[in-house]
């Protein structure tokens, strides 16, 4: 009422101008008109501190405990030092979420009992339920979601879901690719389990990835929301330009979860194949194809060619793991090639034609079929040894059975690193 009464008596409640145009970004922008309903309470606080029952419910906010952690998922970004300015900040922003962007300033039981159920979930119960969403480019479903374990789903801009995410989420990127939301319930919003929220999603990425062949990517923020508060921006690392459209049909979803889950719980923490893995996801990352072709290159050279006497057998040893032995000569030979447009692209002279790039093409797809078959178990880890006994098979010599290395060891998880 106080609030009202200001309004009305001349006290100008500042707006804001905000996109409310189709979030697919094939059209002009639409605009409108959002009340900064927060603001004007920041300004009007000395007022409505006169109120008689402003006190007593300050005094009974300075008692509890967690409104640090409350007042940073409501994406504040500084709290106060003192008792009483934590509490006073406290009331202000409980009543901004309360009043919503209302310029009329008229109570809502609805709103309070939301806001009230999230302020109360983090003092007195003590936990909080924290979203992770991040936008994935170059994915097209045919569902409107697809739940790939109990805290993470899939979700197409027309789901029901999708009504409560941030609308700019599912913009489509300059190349116009479709976009889907991955939405992850982290464990909690400390620094510990952000992190594995954000681990979790770039092992979904590269189990979607691997599962087909296209190269999704991962939009430049994902959107991070704590007990039901408002949406805040954080930072992704590894976004890049996707390229190809991974469409996944609903024949196709238990195959995808059950992949997504395999890949999860086979994830190698150490040796050669984390390695190659990694180095697949940073040329997966990269704006081109040619400016991915040394990361994958090197992933290759991880698991095919060693140093010492065993080096130097590279495209042969790809040649007999991914080709049949009619066309090995073929694979070898262009394998060889992109080496010598390795070091074209190296000293700046490689032209971007269709060729180099389908050339490209072939080694990121060889390298992805390595990689998914070693963790599907498809193929021994151990994989020039096992191209070596292939290259003798064919040659006619007996070679005996020699395991050279795991390739999956007791290291940290490479993606923690």
């Amino acid at each position: 009422m106080q609030l009202a009464y200001d309004a009305e008596n001349g006290e100008q409640v500042p707006y804001d101008l905000v996109d409310a145009g189709p979030a697919d970004g094939k059209h002009q922008p639409l605009w409108c008109y959002r009340t900064l309903t927060g603001e004007f309470i920041r300004q009007r606080l000395g007022a409505l501190g006169m109120l008689p029952s402003y006190l007593p419910a300050a005094l009974a906010i300075e008692k509890m405990e967690g409104l640090n952690e409350w007042l940073l998922a409501r994406g504040e970004q500084h709290v106060p030092n003192t008792v009483r300015d934590r509490a006073d900040a406290t009331l202000r922003v409980f009543l901004a979420e309360v009043l919503g962007e209302d310029s009329n300033f008229e109570f809502d039981e609805s709103r309070f009992q939301s806001a009230w159920n999230a302020l109360e979930a983090i003092l007195i119960e003590g936990h909080s339920l924290t979203l992770l969403a991040a936008p994935i480019h170059g994915i097209e479903i045919e569902s409107l979601e697809i739940r790939l374990d109990n805290n993470m789903m899939l979700v197409s801009a027309e789901s029901i879901e999708a009504e409560a995410l941030p609308g700019d989420i599912f913009r489509a990127d300059s190349l116009g690719l479709p976009v889907v939301a991955v939405v992850i319930e982290a464990e909690d919003n400390s620094p510990e389990g952000l992190e594995q929220a954000r681990i979790r999603l770039r092992k979904l990425l590269c189990a979607l990835r691997l599962f087909g062949s296209a190269s999704p990517a991962l939009g430049g923020a994902a959107r991070l929301q704590v007990e039901r508060g408002p949406w805040q921006v954080m930072g992704l690392e590894g976004s890049g330009s996707a390229r190809g459209v991974l469409a996944i049909e609903t024949r196709q979803e238990h195959e995808l979860e059950s992949f997504c889950r395999l890949v999860a719980n086979r994830w190698p923490r150490g040796g050669e194949i984390a390695w190659a893995l990694r180095r697949h996801e940073f040329g997966c990352d990269r704006m081109h194809y040619l400016d991915g072709l040394s990361d994958h290159l090197l992933a290759l050279r991880a698991l095919l060619e060693p140093e010492g006497p065993m080096s130097g057998h590279l495209t042969d040893r790809l040649a007999a793991l991914c080709a049949e032995p009619n066309d090995r000569a073929r694979l070898a030979e262009r394998a060889a090639r992109a080496a010598g447009l390795e070091r074209t692209i190296v000293a700046g002279l490689a032209n971007r034609e269709t060729q180099a790039e389908q050339l490209c093409i072939e080694m990121e797809m060889h390298l992805r079929a390595l990689l998914k078959d070693v963790i599907c178990q498809h193929l021994d880890s151990d994989l020039v040894t096992l191209a070596d006994m292939i290259l003798a098979q064919s040659a006619g010599i007996e070679q005996p059975v020699k395991k050279r290395r795991l390739g999956f060891g007791d290291g940290a998880d490479p993606l923690a690193a």
